[in-house]
């Protein structure tokens, strides 16, 4: 089968998903064109209409926030909804800007993609019930999100814990939606007892962040994985995720993940049996919710079955089969 995937880079979960995709379906056996657009177009897609898809092309997938720029004529288009902007709960961490920018444009833009579409994915169930209240949609399928499990798994042989500082991975951008502001009053509540590594640029807040958060920056995927090796745990207080990788990734890697649930969280959670200790979304319990960790870690069976669990439900090859079947069906659709 012949597969274009064009799309915008965004710097962003869904450049790691249609390139995981990409290289995904060209090693089943596909002729995959991944084409990336500069970020330029995405308040002005329209030039993008233009573009010729590579001659022979049976599917054409892409964003819900740009596919109409690239539906043609004869050819099925598939649509991934990553997550909902228009829902409140999503709004509630974006800007007046942000707010009429996903009103005024990225909602009509989302509409015409969804009426040009013969399938839309959804990345988790609760992304695909958010735009359900807000668009007629087309044909729709569950497909979750993948993860690369034969790259993010545990060390053959870790070491002993040692005797240092309970070590904590936060791995997101330094929003509110993503939890972080909560972050420095929860390491002020640990202490010294406790280190928080972070990933992120500039910091969010103007004043001093306490001495054992640790800015690692912007990682490669190889030092991503040594970060999630060598932590204790996965501090990952996000208030809303249209999948959560950051979830998968860490149970991948053997690690627990100390959330607030929520949004899609709760259903990598449940999907795995991984009964971790959930914080209400306080300071005060997410500090009492490390500690208890720190006190009385998840035993090596519980964290085996969870990381079992994101090979067989969420890893990058059984989303591409089932994104295969699901092209296989639109075979002869126009």
């Amino acid at each position: 089968m012949k597969i274009w995937i064009p799309t915008l880079r965004c710097g962003s979960g869904s450049d790691v998903y249609f390139q995981s995709l990409a290289e995904q379906l060209t090693h089943a056996g596909h002729d995959v064109t991944l084409t990336w657009f500069p970020h330029r177009y995405e308040p002005v897609p329209f030039p993008l209409r233009r573009i010729a898809p590579p001659p022979g092309t049976d599917i054409i997938h892409s964003s819900s926030w740009h596919g109409f720029a690239f539906k043609r004529a004869g050819i099925p288009l598939v649509v991934t909804l990553h997550h909902c902007v228009h829902d409140p709960a999503f709004r509630a961490f974006s800007s007046l800007a942000q707010t009429a920018y996903h009103r005024s444009l990225i909602k009509r833009y989302e509409k015409w993609s969804l009426a040009a579409a013969a399938l839309a994915v959804g990345v988790s169930k609760y992304t695909l019930d958010r735009y359900r209240e807000r668009f007629d949609l087309p044909r729709t399928i569950l497909i979750y999100n993948g993860v690369d499990t034969g790259f993010f798994q545990p060390e053959e042989s870790p070491p002993s814990r040692n005797d240092g500082p309970f070590r904590l991975l936060f791995v997101g951008s330094n929003s509110r939606r993503k939890g972080f502001d909560l972050l420095p009053e929860v390491m002020r509540g640990l202490g010294d007892g406790y280190i928080l590594r972070y990933t992120s640029g500039k910091p969010l807040l103007p004043s001093p962040l306490p001495s054992n958060m640790v800015n690692i920056g912007r990682l490669t995927r190889e030092k991503l994985l040594a970060e999630y090796r060598q932590c204790d745990a996965v501090l990952y207080p996000s208030r809303y995720e249209g999948f959560g990788y950051v979830v998968a990734e860490g149970l991948a890697c053997g690690k627990a993940v100390i959330t607030c649930g929520g949004t899609s969280i709760d259903e990598i959670l449940q999907a795995c049996g991984a009964d971790l200790p959930r914080a209400d979304g306080s300071v005060a319990s997410l500090v009492a919710v490390v500690k208890e960790m720190a006190a009385r870690p998840c035993s090596a069976d519980d964290m085996e079955r969870a990381r079992a669990c994101v090979a067989r439900e969420f890893s990058v090859s059984v989303q591409a089969r089932q994104v295969e079947s699901a092209y296989n069906s639109l075979t002869g659709m126009t």
